[in-house]
């Protein structure tokens, strides 16, 4: 996961795209969701460390990174598909 976060994070800064969690916040993200195999909600993705605030900013971005089950090569093909330039 620590790779699409990489991909998402490239994308949000060469096109001005702010709101996403912070380095600590995902690094609690990735460490609270480690195993889990299920789908994911936006409300777990908060219980797992990141702010309500990125969440509500890009939802439909987190949402995709945490419940892809694709590649890595997949996933960072289209990274910044569901983010919203502010």
């Amino acid at each position: 996961m620590n790779l699409r976060f990489e991909c998402l994070n490239d994308y949000a800064k060469a096109n001005a795209i702010t709101g996403l969690p912070s380095k600590i916040e995902i690094a609690a993200l990735i460490a609270n969701l480690e195993g889990v195999t299920f789908y994911r909600s936006h409300r777990q993705i908060v219980k797992a460390g990141v702010s309500q605030k990125a969440v509500d900013l890009n939802k439909a971005a987190l949402l995709r990174i945490v419940n892809f089950e694709g590649t890595n090569k997949a996933y960072c093909a289209k990274p910044g598909m569901y983010l919203k330039p502010q």
